[in-house]
């Protein structure tokens, strides 16, 4: 099985949909948000003294809507249940929830690195380099599954002819 079937398995099955994941991306969603109001409250009580501590408030501030969007959204689909699961894994939806995912976590990381650089310089590359390290175990992770994924499929379709 060549690597773009692989990629469409994966995608599938993450298009299946069930209550339990919405509860949890809609924990998620809230978490992030409630990581955004910490840091906007503490940053505004102590003041921006720094264009670090300027960008990490305002990356905060954008996150904050994001994520309690997303919250709302995904608490939509519980309200309504499994007659929502259809729009839900449309290619339109699944767009959209993934720019206001990556939009968020984006600016929730710049939030963070931003005030941790300015605390500490040798902290911020500590907090870069560790990014970077649990990135590329999340991929090199990711296609180990894929493999998985694949050859269980293989297996499957083999025992069944």
């Amino acid at each position: 099985m060549n690597s773009q079937n692989q990629q469409l398995k994966i995608k599938d099955q993450f298009r299946e949909i069930t209550v339990e994941r919405l509860y949890h991306s809609r924990s998620l969603s809230y978490g992030g948000a409630g990581i955004s109001i910490i840091l906007v409250i503490v940053l505004l009580q102590v003041g921006i003294a720094s264009t670090a501590l300027y960008v990490s408030l305002l990356c905060a501030a954008i996150s904050l809507p994001l994520w309690i969007t997303l919250g709302q959204l995904f608490e939509g689909y519980i309200g309504i249940g499994k007659k929502s699961f259809g729009h839900l894994a449309s290619n339109a939806s699944i767009a959209a929830l993934y720019s206001l995912i990556a939009t968020g976590s984006i600016c929730l990381a710049v939030s963070i690195s931003a005030l941790i650089l300015h605390l500490s310089n040798s902290a911020f590359w500590c907090f870069i380099a560790s990014a970077i390290v649990c990135i590329t175990i999340q991929t090199l992770h990711y296609n180990s599954f894929s493999r998985y994924v694949s050859a269980q499929d293989s297996d499957k379709e083999t025992n069944s002819e």
